[in-house]
């Protein structure tokens, strides 16, 4: 079990893809830097030729930076702010030199960047939040072959 405090400095891209089910609109946002307490436990078992790992990564706001609002002077959007992901890995050995991996990893992130957008008109006015994923898995395989 690891555990810490780090200063994070978010770098954010020009134009941002935010979604509202199958509505698109691209966003702007400046960074944000803030301390944020960071908590991993995991674990790692290794076998005659094999090793099977698993870490979950938490990362969430300290010093009243708990949670993420944003507002449009009408309408307020206030989520807690935290993230999370999970990375595990499954390797075995088949000779000395030759190995085959598998990995999977999810991340969440709990208050994407996200943006109030009016779609509708002036006289008849439809505000919705609009919101950058918030959700990304991948599923990694290699294979290893040492000369």
């Amino acid at each position: 079990l690891l555990g810490g405090i780090n200063y994070e400095i978010e770098q954010t891209a020009d134009s941002l893809e935010l979604f509202n089910g199958d509505l698109v609109r691209k966003g702007t946002f400046d960074p944000t830097n803030r301390y944020r307490m960071v908590v991993r436990p995991g674990v790692e078992w290794k076998g005659s030729n094999f090793t099977f790992s698993s870490k979950a990564y938490f990362k969430m706001g300290i010093f009243n930076e708990f949670y993420s609002q944003i507002d449009n002077g009408q309408n307020v959007d206030k989520k807690m702010d935290y993230w999370a992901e999970w990375n595990n890995r499954l390797s075995f050995n088949f000779t000395d030199n030759i190995s085959l991996s598998i990995s999977y990893n999810l991340f969440y992130d709990n208050a994407p960047n996200r943006s109030f957008f009016n779609i509708g008109s002036v006289a008849e006015p439809d505000v919705r939040l609009f919101t950058a994923e918030n959700k990304f898995k991948a599923i990694l395989f290699s294979f290893n072959y040492g000369l």
